[in-house]
């Protein structure tokens, strides 16, 4: 197949999303699809990288910006490159679509992947996306949205079919499913990260930290962390500070004794995961969670909130923490962030409490989940293959290939 893929975040960003973006795409490639990636995410100088596939950006090369933050920012919006081209209030893709539209001209795709607002970030039907700027000039492709959200519904989407990294996520959104009976799934790869060479329960029990925690936000349960840690102070904690995270709200935690915080470190594998036990994982808002996946391949337990997508995406290797206080579905708390705030933090701590207080006195079932972790690697592999599989067979079947 012929594959377009539309994002305005793209490389050198590199959230969960961006990666695997970008694996799915050089698998695709390997795989013997043509691929071609647009996008108005600059080039960063220092940042360069080869792609297996094309890749073209319809930004400048961009001098290289301590806050990448800021670059994700502008991406979204497109608010330095675009809004003197803009001609409707928020439509700031307007210009770069038609520029778009412009370098692909008599190029034929079977089909088109968009992500964000190349996709399905429409808020208002009357403005156009570019996959259905794209379905317009070119009637037989096949037009896919990708999202990661968890409270989309209400949105104009726009495309043919949509694409999601879990079934949790499509079958429990009444909204998405109205409108798209025939969803796409595939699940993002977890190769970040080498496996420890070797799973060994001593080692485990003599690392210098309990618990371990990345990437400070509110979806992730910094609030339910923040109690956990200063509730337990025979614990000791490590923290890491991610790239997108609140740091007004992680301020706090300096001022605890029983935590070490940390900003980079040289390596993932050795200076965070090992270093840990646990990894504490109180999230309420997930696209997917491949956090939990790669501490496991570290050999670090995972606790995660149970949720139905970490459920999906972590299990059966995780230790899962219900709470009374979360008994909202996931897209409920999402489709009203407000209600974010007002969430019994303290409560939902008491339950993580609970359960690390039964860990502690319940060392064999500790062990047994310590060995669960060993099966991880085959798992997730042949999982990620076979919804590769699946989703590129249903696109083969629809592009009559």
């Amino acid at each position: 197949m012929n594959i377009l893929f539309g994002t305005n975040l793209f490389h050198p960003l590199f959230g969960g999303g961006e990666k695997a973006i970008i694996d799915w795409l050089e698998d695709f490639t390997k795989l013997g699809h043509t691929v071609t990636v647009i996008t108005n995410m600059p080039e960063i100088e220092g940042y360069e990288k080869q792609f297996p596939f094309e890749v073209i950006r319809l930004t400048p090369k961009t001098p290289y910006d301590k806050n990448l933050n800021s670059i994700r920012l502008q991406s979204n919006s497109n608010s330095q490159y675009f809004n003197s081209y803009s001609t409707k209030p928020y439509d700031n893709n307007y210009y770069s679509m038609h520029l778009a539209s412009e370098k692909i001209k008599d190029r034929n795709f079977d089909v088109y992947i968009g992500y964000g607002k190349w996709g399905v970030y429409v808020e208002d039907e009357n403005v156009m996306t570019f996959a259905t700027l794209i379905k317009k000039e070119n009637p037989n492709i096949i037009t896919i949205g990708l999202t990661w959200e968890y409270g989309a519904g209400g949105l104009s989407w726009g495309v043919d079919k949509l694409l999601s990294c879990a079934p949790y996520e499509l079958t429990n959104n009444k909204n998405l499913n109205q409108n798209f009976q025939d969803k796409l799934i595939l699940i993002p790869k977890q190769n970040t990260f080498s496996p420890i060479e070797k799973f060994n329960y001593s080692e485990w029990k003599n690392r210098p930290y309990d618990f371990i925690f990345n990437n400070p936000q509110i979806g992730k349960g910094i609030d339910t962390l923040y109690y956990i840690i200063k509730k337990m102070k025979h614990k000791k904690f490590l923290l890491k500070h991610g790239n997108w995270g609140d740091s007004k709200k992680f301020d706090r935690f300096y001022e605890l004794e029983n935590v070490d915080i940390v900003d980079r470190v040289e390596s993932m594998e050795k200076d965070f995961f090992r270093k840990g036990r646990y990894l504490l994982y109180p999230s309420i808002l997930e696209g997917f969670g491949l956090m939990p996946l790669e501490g496991a391949m570290q050999g670090t337990i995972p606790i995660c909130s149970d949720i139905g997508i970490l459920r999906y995406s972590s299990a059966p290797f995780s230790i899962f923490v219900y709470s009374e206080y979360l008994t909202d579905t996931v897209y409920n708390i999402v489709s009203e962030m407000d209600s974010v705030k007002d969430l019994n933090w303290e409560g939902i701590a008491e339950s993580w409490i609970d359960m690390i207080d039964f860990l502690d006195n319940n060392q064999e079932f500790v062990r047994e989940k310590y060995n669960d972790l060993e099966t991880v690697e085959n798992y997730v592999n042949k999982r990620y293959e076979k919804t590769m599989d699946e989703f590129l067979k249903k696109l083969a079947n629809e592009c009559e290939l």
